[in-house]
């Protein structure tokens, strides 16, 4: 999921809070990829970068502190995250959209339920007010979505790019209660629509991860329309992970199937 760590030569400095930079971003195109962890967001993310009209920032807004600092900063300044010194949207405006890139579209990836709590509210109303462009990825099996998060907590791996080995940490089964699972699935669900009601509109477009892992390359053509820009070619760095799916890492696999048989969630075991 997260870029790859910068080799720190001094002691990045926070952003420092002043008032918004007045520097004019009405040519810019702002655009936030909002979702949830193991949706394939690391993969548009690498798709997205190779655009040279386009800046894309990793998870600015990490709710780890030391994530934001040590990898989680803006590239082209350096600058972090500090909820000490700026407020998130006063980050953004100074250090984001205002930044001296030449890129005509400049954006970042953003988890609203694992970044900083205070700021979502704000944030969600300034990114609608703005008009900023917002692709929704998402996973439709939110079973797949657990295991998928599990696996790569397990492996602590959670991203294989061209040329890297994946890890040979081997899966250990766990037993989930029903009751835990079920809240997994409403938590998720509950997440996703409260994006896709928040924001659909002619700024919003849905990604479902299960047609971008499949069919990366179109996929990815239909969010540079969508940012408007000309499509490019792009190369596929990364890999998916040898997850031989929920049933590999379940103990109890089948016990949650038939619980879930009668209900809305019967899909994700099919």
């Amino acid at each position: 999921m997260a870029p790859a760590k910068k080799k720190a030569v001094a002691k990045k400095a926070p952003a420092k809070k002043k008032a918004p930079s007045k520097m004019s971003t009405e040519n810019k195109i702002k655009f936030v990829i909002i979702g949830q962890p193991r949706t394939g967001s690391t993969l548009l993310h690498t798709c997205l970068r190779q655009h040279s009209d386009i800046q894309i920032e990793g998870e600015l807004l990490h709710q780890v502190p030391g994530e934001r600092e040590e990898r989680h900063f803006i590239n082209a300044n350096g600058k972090y995250y500090d909820p000490r010194d700026a407020s998130a949207d006063q980050f953004l405006d100074e250090y984001l959209w205002s930044s001296s890139s030449t890129k005509s579209c400049v954006g970042f990836k953003y988890f609203p339920y694992y970044s900083v709590e205070h700021s979502r509210e704000k944030l969600f109303h300034k990114f609608s007010q703005e008009n900023v462009k917002m692709v929704h990825i998402k996973r439709r099996n939110k079973l797949d979505l657990w295991a998928s998060f599990e696996a790569a907590s397990q492996k602590k791996q959670f991203a294989i790019f061209n040329g890297h080995e994946e890890s040979n940490i081997k899966l250990e089964k766990i037993y989930v209660t029903p009751q835990k699972m079920h809240e997994h699935f409403n938590s998720s669900c509950k997440i996703d629509n409260k994006i896709s009601e928040y924001f659909r509109g002619k700024n919003y477009m849905e990604l479902n991860y299960e047609y971008l892992a499949k069919r990366t390359i179109e996929a990815v053509s239909i969010v540079f329309d969508f940012l408007g820009l000309n499509s490019v070619p792009v190369e596929i760095k990364m890999r998916k992970q040898n997850n031989l799916g929920p049933s590999a890492i379940l103990a109890n696999y089948e016990e949650l199937e038939e619980y879930f048989s009668q209900t809305v969630y019967k899909s994700f075991f099919d």
